[in-house]
């Protein structure tokens, strides 16, 4: 069964940003993509991370200061979306 995920949308990119960061150094999989036109206009910016996830992450995130400005489970498998040309397994934030 493939894994899940949710995306974290924020709303400036200096939220993503620090989000990215503070990812990235407690070594969370993560990718920052472009935020779907179909979940907010936002910042641009979106973290997409492993269901599994994202209570570890919105708590660390708090420990920071950084509030996601949503958390939306990936859109399921109704039709080919954006979020099904992005996978961690192929690539990860540096």
């Amino acid at each position: 069964m493939p894994e899940e995920y949710c995306l974290l949308t924020f709303a400036s990119t200096h939220a993503a940003l620090r989000a990215e960061k503070a990812l990235r150094q407690k070594e969370i999989p993560f990718l920052l993509i472009p935020t779907p036109r179909e979940i907010s206009a936002g910042c641009g910016l979106a973290l997409r991370v492993p269901a599994g996830q994202v209570q570890q992450v919105q708590e660390l995130l708090a420990a920071i200061g950084v509030t996601p400005g949503g958390v939306f489970p990936e859109p399921g498998k109704r039709g080919a979306s954006l979020l099904d040309k992005f996978s961690l397994g192929e690539t990860r934030e540096r």
